[in-house]
């Protein structure tokens, strides 16, 4: 395959359904006339990390290669692994490497100076390579802003994760202490709680 190819194909299984992504703008054409098989016999590798959202979608491979004629090769590594394995990869040009999980909040500024990172938006825009049936819209601003870096779509929102906050109410109490509302208060509160309980420790992850 050669690398224009590859590079189209970036991210194509992160859809959870095909190969292509698809919007609004590519909605005039049937769904029935869209070419599933634009590269059948064509084989793309996931670089995986060994995570809840891979391990749901990756038994559905068969129903994949059926669909598109595609082979998927599958490398799977734990977390801190699997991104070593990728920056090097990455950094040599690897053409053993087409589709990879991001975090832009973490390397987001490296992967889009290194200009690793594919507008997603231009396949989704282009009829021959985006299912008319896939929309972008169906994802919400937010979302899609955050799956956005550099002014490109570089994914497809997967995994929404937020910050939980776990206390004693008891021992906030017993100090006469508030639960922490932001970062600043937490740093307060941790503060006055071992002033308060010079024998506790107070933690945050």
């Amino acid at each position: 395959m050669g690398t224009g190819n590859i590079m189209k194909l970036k991210m194509a299984l992160v859809t959870g359904v095909a190969i292509i992504l698809s919007a609004g703008t590519a909605a005039a054409q049937p769904a029935s006339d869209f070419d599933w098989k634009r590269y059948d016999g064509q084989t793309i590798t996931f670089l995986s990390s060994n995570h809840p959202w891979p391990n749901a979608v990756l038994p559905h491979l068969d129903e994949f290669k059926k669909l598109t004629g595609i082979t998927v090769r599958v490398d799977t590594y734990n977390e801190i692994q699997m991104r070593t394995r990728l920056t090097t990869m990455l950094q040599t040009r690897s053409p053993d490497i087409d589709i990879f999980m991001t975090l832009p909040a973490r390397e987001g500024h490296i992967y889009q100076n290194a200009g690793w990172y594919r507008d997603l938006a231009v396949l989704a825009a282009d009829p021959a390579q985006t299912a008319p049936d896939y929309d972008f819209a169906d994802f919400g601003p937010t979302l899609m802003q955050l799956a956005s870096f550099g002014g490109k779509a570089i994914g497809i929102p997967l995994n929404i994760e937020g910050p939980v906050l776990y206390y004693r109410k008891d021992i906030l109490a017993a100090c006469h202490l508030d639960a922490p509302r932001n970062l600043q208060e937490l740093t307060d509160t941790a503060a006055k709680l071992k002033a308060c309980k010079p024998d506790m420790v107070p933690f945050a992850s």
